[in-house]
């Protein structure tokens, strides 16, 4: 028994997903009833979600992408798209959560960057959404993994999304630890581009008082953002001279006494910042002309079934 739990499982072949009849599909989230797309919208996350990472994964995501499955290469009014801002906040809901899904993918963040309408309607429910929480933790999750790629970093931070996330953060107490979390690691994807930093140049008094609070949060996951946030920050000059005005070094010690290893020595390299007289010099590792994407997935949802099967039923395409 020993000898067989050692041994290496062998792969089963996993077999492909029936394919989907996309034009009815898309037909009927666009015109059929609030049940009917929150339905649709839930089976296609769950479709992508609960399927085998690999080769029936990867099929499904670019049946998705073949079909342009949320119109992100089309430029119709009446595009799946709009399901984001519709009026039943459970259909915006199932739609933030599908987004997302699709995002944790480096092929998924490829297909929604195709267009920069799915960047600005994330954005505009993002700051409009103040009843569902849910939703609004789905498009954060989204727009955090959107700033993994260059372009979509530059636009984000032209629409003023840093000072959005340092008025959130203000009351952090106030957050889910999702919102928590994922505003604070958007912050600091933001802040490692140099147009980031002179933005928050404009508010350093603001933005270091709200990364110093939260260095003493105790959601301990968001610590290594604010340290990468605040050592990103303190290599423009002006923010330098305003830490250094409110004490910043000695806030700083204070936390590496309680810290463990790994946050006292990036508190060291935080300090040595701090103290640094030297001036950037207009190449930054961050400003690479290279545009990037990260290879690694997020961790999708958890599995939920075959349920979604059943629902996408009708949708199924006959073979000849």
């Amino acid at each position: 028994m020993l000898r067989a739990s050692l041994a290496p499982m062998k792969l089963k072949d996993v077999p492909l997903l029936p394919s989907l009849d996309y034009e009815k599909l898309k037909r009927d989230l666009i015109v059929g009833s609030d049940r009917l797309k929150a339905f649709l919208l839930q089976a296609l996350r769950w479709r992508l979600t609960t399927s085998h990472p690999g080769e029936q994964r990867e099929t499904v995501l670019q049946a998705y992408i073949s079909n342009d499955l949320l119109d992100c290469q089309g430029h119709s009014q009446s595009s799946v798209l709009q399901l984001l801002h519709g009026r039943s906040h459970v259909v915006r809901q199932y739609m933030a959560r599908l987004i997302n899904a699709i995002a944790s993918l480096a092929e998924g963040r490829l297909y929604l960057a195709q267009s920069t309408k799915v960047l600005q309607m994330l954005e505009e429910r993002l700051k409009e959404e103040d009843k569902d929480v849910v939703t609004r933790e789905n498009v954060l999750g989204a727009l955090q993994k959107f700033s993994l790629r260059r372009p979509l970093q530059t636009a984000m931070i032209q629409d003023g999304l840093i000072f959005w996330l340092i008025d959130i953060l203000k009351e952090p107490d106030c957050l889910s630890d999702y919102t928590l979390e994922y505003s604070v690691a958007l912050l600091m994807n933001l802040c490692l581009r140099s147009a980031g930093k002179n933005m928050c140049a404009s508010v350093a008094g603001l933005v270091l008082k709200v990364l110093s609070d939260l260095l003493g949060h105790e959601n301990h996951e968001i610590q290594p953002y604010v340290n990468g946030a605040l050592y990103s920050i303190l290599s423009i000059p002006s923010i330098r001279e305003e830490a250094r005005a409110m004490g910043m070094e000695d806030i700083l010690r204070c936390f590496m006494k309680e810290g463990n290893a790994e946050m006292i020595r990036q508190i060291e390299f935080i300090i040595k910042q701090l103290n640094s007289e030297e001036f950037p010099d207009g190449v930054l590792e961050s400003d690479d002309d290279e545009d990037e994407d990260d290879e690694v997935s997020w961790r999708l949802f958890t599995p939920v079934g075959n349920l979604c099967q059943t629902i996408l039923s009708p949708f199924l395409a006959l073979k000849s």
